[in-house]
């Protein structure tokens, strides 16, 4: 559903944010809040303008949320999610730049959407009015929904040990993920003082490549390829569900009648 040209369309009427469950303990709270306490590797929510009250159920995707069922489910989700257009109408004020956990996440994320990471390494006393500047670009419609965004904090010292063809310590890096995510490749780059006439068109000329290049994930063979290589991603906190809240991450094994 999410894939949907309608759902992405009206998606952009609300300010979507996507929990990083992985990496804090502070996100799986947030999580559990909206799912009477349990843990779910999936959820979906929709919140009032002030963030505290749920304007829909709490639950593991938008039908479910809506009580959609068949063929009419992404019907009844487009409309439900109408009204709640209609009822808190947008006031003005510029979209936010996505920001990743870590640098580590970031990469790992933009392997599995299959698309470029745009990694910005600058001083701090600049991100700011760096950050505003590329939310216009990511904004456009040229642009939209085709890149992933991080900004290198402190916790990212040592980023381009896993990058490739690192030539700069700061600037805006645009790259490309290798296809498990651990690894990348700069294949663009922008100097911090570029205007956004030239990050638009940096951009868009390297996602055209890539977009001729890049061939589509079948998850179950990518999964099997992984597991082959023993590839793994160690997150931060451990990966699994915890629905009973002991501590321990849930045994995936199903007993047997």
């Amino acid at each position: 559903m999410f894939a949907k040209k309608a759902f992405i369309e009206l998606s952009r009427k609300f300010v979507c944010v996507r929990l990083e469950t992985y990496e804090s303990e502070a996100n799986q709270e947030m999580v559990r809040k909206h799912l009477n306490g349990k843990l779910a590797n999936t959820a979906f929510v929709i919140l009032s303008p002030d963030g505290e009250r749920a304007l829909c159920r709490g639950s593991r995707s938008p039908s479910m949320s809506f009580g959609a069922r068949g063929e009419e489910s992404l019907e009844k989700v487009l409309a439900e999610m109408g009204k709640i257009v209609s009822a808190y109408p947008a006031r003005g004020g510029s979209a936010e730049l996505p920001d990743f956990y870590s640098f580590k996440q970031a990469l790992n994320v933009s392997a599995a959407d299959q698309r470029l990471l745009v990694f910005t390494v600058a001083p701090e006393q600049q991100r700011k009015g760096l950050r505003e500047k590329l939310e216009g670009v990511a904004a456009s419609t040229s642009v939209m929904g085709k890149f992933h965004y991080d900004t290198a904090g402190n916790s990212d010292a040592g980023w381009e040990k896993a990058v490739e063809k690192v030539q700069h310590k700061t600037g805006h890096f645009v790259i490309d993920p290798d296809v498990f995510g651990l690894k990348g490749e700069v294949v663009a780059y922008l100097p911090l003082d570029a205007n956004a006439a030239q990050i638009r068109a940096v951009l868009l000329r390297a996602n055209t490549r890539f977009a001729e290049t890049e061939k589509p994930k079948h998850y179950s063979q990518h999964m099997v390829e992984a597991r082959r290589l023993g590839v793994r991603y160690t997150s931060n906190v451990p990966k699994g569900v915890d629905k009973d809240r002991d501590g321990e991450v849930d045994s995936t094994r199903r007993s047997r009648r």
